[in-house]
């Protein structure tokens, strides 16, 4: 995604929101190196319908349309991609600026298959 810089409390800013909220701090610290915090101006496209998923977010800030469903801060952007094989089922709009966390690369892999996986059961 355009607008990437790196952010030192990047994994803090994640570990607010479920289901990273429910992975204790030292379990994601593998993740650090590969997160992100992301600004984009509304009308970006964050994801669409049919394309792999390579990273996951979570909305820090702003709003999106998941298809049709509106979201804000909290929403999960490639969770349930990766979960269910790795392509998104919807397009994702940002409506408004938005603000996010990214996971980037294999680590956004590792999270969904590993710890994600862990905190869900």
């Amino acid at each position: 995604m355009r607008g990437r810089h790196h952010h030192p409390t990047a994994l803090d800013a994640l570990v607010r929101f479920a289901p990273f909220s429910t992975v204790p701090r030292r379990a994601l610290a593998p993740l650090e190196p590969h997160v992100d915090e992301v600004h984009l101006p509304a009308g970006t496209v964050l994801a669409r319908a049919g394309t792999a998923a390579r990273e996951l977010a979570v909305v820090l800030s702003g709003e999106v349309r998941t298809g049709t469903t509106p979201g804000g801060p909290g929403t999960r952007v490639g969770i349930a991609a990766l979960e269910r094989g790795g392509r998104h089922d919807v397009d994702v709009v940002a409506t408004t600026d938005v603000t996010l966390v990214v996971v980037a690369g294999p680590a956004c892999r590792w999270a969904a298959d590993g710890v994600l996986a862990t905190a869900a059961a």
